[in-house]
């Protein structure tokens, strides 16, 4: 799956986890990711991919908080809301959920 062409750019620690994310190993991306966070916790791009690999690993209540901390760095990123919205399909959550968000 395609990553947001924000991952181009360099960040300290996100370019082997996103490597790893294409290549699928998302269990790994995701300690890789983690790992870049502990530098630097206010990285939105980092907590954006995090949600992308959680939610390719099918663990769409975690993605959901890792795009939360994405908009709350970020709010106006439409594709982070994007993703939001598509965790909380996933989810089962009716119309009326996706609406508050």
């Amino acid at each position: 799956m395609p990553l947001n062409s924000a991952l181009t750019i360099p960040m300290p620690g996100t370019e082997k986890a996103i490597a790893l994310h294409y290549l699928g190993r998302y269990e790994e991306a995701l300690l890789t990711y983690d790992n870049a966070l502990e530098l630097n916790p206010d990285a939105f791009v980092v907590w954006f991919n995090k949600g992308i690999a959680l939610t390719d690993l099918g663990r769409d209540k975690e993605a959901l908080q890792a795009y939360d901390k994405a908009l709350e760095l970020n709010p106006d990123d439409s594709d982070t809301w994007h993703r939001k919205g598509i965790a909380l399909d996933k989810l089962g959550k009716n119309g009326v959920d996706l609406l508050r968000f």
